[in-house]
């Protein structure tokens, strides 16, 4: 038995015995597979290795941020940069992108600046609250 099959085969024990994964004593949480004591080593462990680490931390949380609110990867992150030559989709600067998304569908629409996205934003992404403002400013 390879020292992984015996992991696997502890854990899956100590998941049918509702025991603790990590130190197989106590009893695990309810819905959780830790005890409260290993459960509050781990995350101390965690935030230990992100002090240690600054520079991977901060990777780990880009890609988990992407992930979990826009469903892409870097690699998408990038390659929607090189479409749009590194360029916000509405004023043409060059300044650091972020990603706009339609809030009721979550679907990516693309990269803007933070001033272009901040403003559809404070508009509620609604073209007749932008016209209003065009129309407005042309009249100014």
């Amino acid at each position: 038995m390879t020292p992984n099959q015996r992991y696997r085969a502890r854990y899956q024990d100590c998941v049918d015995r509702g025991l603790c994964v990590v130190c197989a004593k106590e009893p695990c949480r309810p819905q959780r597979k830790t005890c409260a004591n290993c459960a509050a080593l781990q995350v101390m462990r965690r935030r230990q290795w992100g002090m240690k680490n600054p520079e991977r931390q901060a990777e780990v949380c880009r890609r988990s941020r992407l992930k979990c609110r826009f469903g892409l990867t870097p690699e998408d992150f990038a390659d929607l940069v090189v479409r749009q030559s590194g360029k916000c989709l509405i004023c043409k600067s060059q300044t650091d992108l972020v990603i706009d998304h339609d809030h009721q569908t979550g679907q990516v629409r693309g990269l803007l600046c933070l001033a272009c996205n901040s403003g559809l934003g404070l508009f509620y992404d609604d073209p007749i609250h932008l016209q209003a403002a065009i129309d407005y400013l042309a009249h100014a």
